[in-house]
């Protein structure tokens, strides 16, 4: 089920929820984000500080409000832990739309 674009949406698997990101998300979201390895091929790399995930968080919410779309935290049901992200990107002087997923 996909709600409305600016509210809180929601996206749903058997398995696993798609959902806005929330600065409350920012810890968590650091595992995955702040992981060299998960980030070796992510443009800017890992984050180094969970204040930079905050920020990240902050562009994602940007990136919504400017394109109509982009990056949902996956969230496990089965645990309910925020395991990564994934989305789509309009990158500045791409003629596609990117899409990414960090686990």
């Amino acid at each position: 089920m996909i709600n409305d674009l600016h509210s809180e949406s929601t996206l749903e698997t058997k398995r696993l929820l798609l959902r806005r990101l929330t600065t409350m998300d920012a810890s968590d979201l650091f595992q995955t984000v702040g992981d060299p390895l998960v980030m070796k091929y992510w443009l800017g790399g890992a984050d180094t500080s969970i204040q930079a995930t905050e920020r990240r968080i902050a562009q994602i919410k940007a990136h919504w409000w400017t394109h109509g779309f982009g990056d949902w935290g996956v969230v496990d049901k089965k645990s309910g832990k925020l395991v990564g992200f994934s989305g789509l990107h309009y990158i500045a002087d791409m003629a596609e739309v990117n899409i990414g997923y960090a686990f």
